[in-house]
């Protein structure tokens, strides 16, 4: 068999995630929803490095390496921040949908804040 390569990337653990964090613990506070329960699907349910490891061997894969790459995020300000957080994190849509689109820009704008 042919010898390969994959490679994949996911988001770390919520706390060196900040864009993310940040931004769903405002709408937490302004929607007053509960905060997402650990384990749940989402962008940080790969974080856990021995499960994805694992979730790779599992699949078939073998000599399985995980490596950590710190990213720096620059946004040129704090309404393409928001926007960016809004685009890239599902759980932040999907907290945001139940709202009118009044409070919804309200909202935005708290993060943006």
């Amino acid at each position: 068999m042919d010898k390969g390569f994959f490679s994949v990337a996911v988001w770390s653990t919520p706390s060196k995630v900040s864009f993310i964090t940040l931004t769903f613990d405002k709408i937490i506070k302004e929607t007053k929803i509960s905060p997402i329960p650990p384990n749940s699907p989402g962008p940080f349910s790969l974080a856990d490095e021995n499960l994805l490891k694992e979730l790779f061997l599992e699949s078939g894969f073998k000599g399985v390496t995980i490596k950590e790459i710190d990213m720096i995020l620059t946004l040129d300000s704090a309404d393409s921040f928001t926007r960016f957080a809004y685009e890239t994190a599902e759980p932040v849509e999907t907290a945001l949908s139940n709202q009118t689109p009044e409070r919804k820009l309200q909202i935005l704008r708290a993060i943006t804040e």
